[in-house]
């Protein structure tokens, strides 16, 4: 695989699909001028806009081992070797795809349920950074998604009933600070544990953040930082009346956040998050002509948020992650929801979009629609069974954008006259 990757999710193939998007789905004015706006944030948190920092964060360092999970850690990969003049002596990466980048292994890993495959990938990062000494610098590209693609489940436990608790806990509405302090109880490698064991050596973080206000334990669950306790699992499992195993109830009531103290020395650099992406969007709106209200940040139940967020002002660029309740058996995810929930009442055009591409259980970013689409289909019985993706399949309103190199959360658009 060349140094420069060129397939699903880099610069040049999102450059080059975007007008596919666009001419698949702007039938008005204002849905092309809401498609332009979600691409300049999609562009602003892409790797090839943030990654050439590195060439100053590292300049001075001779060589480094990289490890590094989630959805854009093999973008970023990329990028680094574009920008870093030292040497790269090894490392392993679990990401969307298998392969190699240079002395790096690129081992594909699933998401958003862990498999064996990505399993095997936290292993072997395990094994690597425990052989590493006080003169050894480990670099990690920690990007969305990373919490769900190192998995590495506690003794005793496993991997299907750590995948289930996280999915029952999603499906109840759980919030990802709520989720990730249970995934890092149950956890290995979370919770800093991956950079406790790298021993002496120098960590340096460098991150694309999906986490709302980048709490760095919440980013991946924190492998490589240290936990400060914020939530206990055992609340959350209380909270919502999960039962999980025997195993599982005992790695989280036992669970304690290792100190600082026992963590080495740490530099953590986020590249690009949320409010990166929701800059760039209001910058672009300016630019065409709006008066963008920032809407951020953009959190709670999607179903109850969308109608506050249309209501703001006539153009709103807006930020974040919501939740969904799920009642029933559809497809879609908080995106084509939250756009679903404004539809009946909707005076203007609303996108929303997950900025990796995918949006729930689909294979959708997200989804559009304007004043017209309720006189297309009456949404009400695709609300009842969280089946939004089913609606905009039937209006036209997918937003199918494909990998798009980046996770930075949501993004979405509001626009009227």
């Amino acid at each position: 695989m060349a140094d420069d990757w060129e397939g699903p999710g880099s610069w040049q193939e999102l450059k080059e699909h975007w007008p596919r998007v666009i001419e698949a789905i702007a039938t008005t004015e204002e849905r092309r001028d809401a498609l332009d706006i979600a691409f300049s944030s999609l562009a602003a948190a892409h790797p090839r806009a943030c990654m050439p920092k590195v060439s100053e964060i590292l300049h001075d360092i001779p060589s480094i081992h990289v490890i590094g999970f989630g959805k854009a850690s093999h973008i970023m990969l990329s990028e680094l070797v574009r920008h870093y003049n030292g040497n790269i002596e090894r490392g392993i990466i679990n990401c969307p795809i298998s392969g190699n980048i240079g002395n790096v292994v690129l081992n594909k890993a699933s998401h958003p349920h862990p498999d064996i495959p990505g399993r095997k990938g936290a292993e072997a990062m395990m094994e690597l950074v425990e052989g590493l000494s006080e003169n050894d610098i480990l670099v990690c590209l920690i990007s969305g998604g990373g919490s769900a693609m190192l998995p590495f489940p506690r003794s005793g436990i496993e991997l299907d009933h750590a995948a289930k608790l996280a999915k029952e806990l999603m499906e109840a509405g759980a919030d990802i600070h709520e989720l990730n302090a249970v995934r890092r109880a149950i956890s290995q490698v979370k919770g800093g544990r991956l950079a406790f064991h790298s021993g002496p050596a120098k960590v340096i973080n460098l991150i694309i953040s999906d986490v709302i206000g980048n709490h760095m334990e919440d980013i991946a669950s924190g492998p490589t930082v240290h936990d400060p306790g914020r939530i206990h699992a055992s609340d959350v499992l209380d909270k919502f009346q999960i039962e999980p195993t025997e195993p599982i109830r005992v790695a989280v009531e036992s669970y304690s956040p290792l100190s600082n103290d026992e963590l080495p020395s740490i530099t953590n650099i986020i590249l690009a998050d949320n409010l990166t992406a929701v800059d760039a969007g209001v910058e672009r709106a300016r630019k065409l002509g709006y008066e963008p209200i920032k809407y951020w940040p953009l959190e709670g139940e999607a179903q109850k948020q969308a109608g506050k967020f249309v209501e703001s002002g006539n153009c709103v660029i807006g930020g974040g992650e919501t939740t969904v309740h799920v009642k029933g058996g559809g497809k879609g995810g908080r995106n084509q929801e939250f756009v679903l929930a404004a539809v009946v009442e909707l005076e203007g055009t609303l996108l929303s979009i997950g900025t990796d591409g995918i949006d729930g259980n689909s294979q959708s970013a997200g989804a559009i629609a304007d004043t017209s689409t309720k006189r297309l289909l009456d949404p009400g019985q695709y609300m009842e069974i969280n089946d939004s993706n089913g609606y905009f399949n039937k209006v036209g309103g997918l937003v199918n954008t494909g990998p798009t190199g980046t996770n930075v959360s949501d993004v979405a658009i509001f626009l009227s006259d």
